[in-house]
């Protein structure tokens, strides 16, 4: 299952100073648009206020007609920029995925499994921001903005404090469950398999706040299993070893095993 957005809302997440400073990030998400637009940008997940205050954000840019991954750092105004593989379209899942590390001096953005870049360049930390994560939504001067929604459905919103190989890169856009990869470095995780599911299921507890109504439930990517113990976070509780089946009758395709 997934959230459609229809253009029309987005979910916003206060994640305080949790994504500052980091030397590493990764974000992942299914998106399925249903249209591009003409002008602005169709905000997928950001961490930037669009007036100064800027981190990161992974969006479909009208101006080239592509998805796109921005990350600012060291100061608000120096941003490095790099856009997918130009193979985008409507009517159909695809995976966007950003990337970037400080170590490995580099930064780039997947579609599909495809690469986009990278861009070389030397930064020493991604910039603090003190805007709320925002799916579907974007801040500017200070504040939640009425627009720039995207236009279609997003599903497993996922970020991690770690530069993913380029082999996990391909394996999430394979369809590898994000609770199945590099568990141990998620920052937040956002399953969005309705519009009731919408939280934060990484365990960091981030709270969505709706900001403009009119999502509504839709069908999902093609995602696989996630294994994990389902007496986190919820779950119906078992013995040790066995299956267990999800609270949430959206995850009646997932079975977790402990």
């Amino acid at each position: 299952m997934a959230v459609d957005f229809n253009n029309t809302g987005g979910y916003f997440y206060s994640v305080g100073t949790d994504l500052d400073n980091l030397t590493t990030l990764t974000v992942a998400v299914w998106v399925y648009a249903e249209s591009f637009g003409s002008s602005g940008s169709r905000n997928v997940v950001t961490h930037w206020d669009w007036s100064a205050d800027k981190s990161w954000t992974l969006f479909y840019s009208t101006t080239s007609s592509q998805y796109a991954w921005e990350v600012a750092f060291d100061d608000t105004n120096n941003t490095d920029f790099q856009l997918a593989p130009n193979t985008d379209a409507t009517g159909v899942w695809q995976h966007l995925l950003g990337r970037w590390g400080a170590s490995e001096g580099e930064l780039s953005c997947w579609l599909d499994g495809s690469e986009g870049g990278p861009t070389p360049m030397a930064r020493a930390s991604i910039s603090d921001c003190a805007a709320e994560l925002a799916i579907s939504g974007q801040w500017a001067f200070g504040a939640r903005y009425n627009g720039n929604y995207f236009d279609g459905r997003i599903s497993h919103v996922c970020g991690w404090n770690a530069f993913l190989t380029d082999e996990q890169c391909v394996a999430l856009a394979g369809g590898v469950h994000p609770l199945n990869m590099r568990r141990d470095a998620i920052l937040f995780w956002m399953p969005l398999y309705d519009t009731s599911f919408i939280n934060d299921m990484s365990g960091a507890g981030y709270t969505a706040a709706v900001g403009w109504s009119g999502q509504a439930t839709a069908d999902g990517p093609p995602v696989g299993v996630a294994r994990y113990d389902l007496g986190w976070q919820g779950w119906l509780t078992a013995p040790v070893g066995e299956a267990r089946i999800p609270r949430h009758p959206a995850h009646y395709n997932e079975l977790f095993i402990y």
